[in-house]
């Protein structure tokens, strides 16, 4: 039996010029080689992950904060809306606060939860499914530490832990990497 490939497609929602249609092309490119996306429904890099996926007619699971996020309430084709399951706010509450991820858990308002809740869901999926192979996102970062700013630092972190390969868009060194591994040309 062949087990599902997948891959996390996430970042800011802030993108400079020309981001975006590179985002789109890996987005494309992924699907190509039948890795299934996930990711947030979030305006700019997830957008543009999930479009690039949609041309390509390859599957995706977008993981929604709440019912509704965004406008989304019906899957499309093969792009499926994920709501989040009773109790997963707990589960990831427990994830992030026992791997140092985010000790302030519960100062955070509900909000902020639901979207670190949804974060956890981009990298382990649903219950019994394979943790992503890889993450690739765009997000800016931290001039000291290094770590990407926003929520996307709460995905790629909890991937680093668990070991797995993440590329930052935002990087040079890393965005030339990952375009050599997927066999693109830089200038798209």
């Amino acid at each position: 039996m062949m087990r599902n490939k997948y891959y996390a497609g996430i970042g800011s929602r802030e993108l400079p010029e020309g981001m975006e249609s590179l985002i789109n092309a890996i987005g494309r490119r992924m699907a190509e080689k039948g890795y299934i996306l996930r990711s947030g429904a979030a305006d700019g890099a997830d957008n543009a992950f999930e479009q690039g996926c949609i041309f390509a007619n390859g599957k995706a699971d977008i993981y929604l904060p709440w019912r509704g996020f965004k406008g989304r309430w019906t899957n499309r084709g093969e792009v499926e809306f994920i709501e989040p399951l009773e109790g997963q706010r707990e589960i990831s509450r427990q994830i992030m606060i026992d791997l140092g991820i985010i000790t302030y858990w519960d100062k955070m308002s509900e909000t902020s939860q639901k979207f670190h809740s949804r974060n956890v869901n981009q990298i382990e999926g649903r219950v019994y499914e394979p943790d992503v192979s890889v993450v690739i996102y765009y997000a800016p970062t931290e001039w000291i530490s290094g770590q990407p700013v926003g929520g996307t630092r709460t995905a790629v972190m909890l991937a680093r832990i668990k070991g797995i390969p993440t590329y930052n868009l935002f990087d040079e060194v890393e965005k030339s990497k990952l375009l050599k591994i997927l066999e693109m040309e830089e200038d798209l």
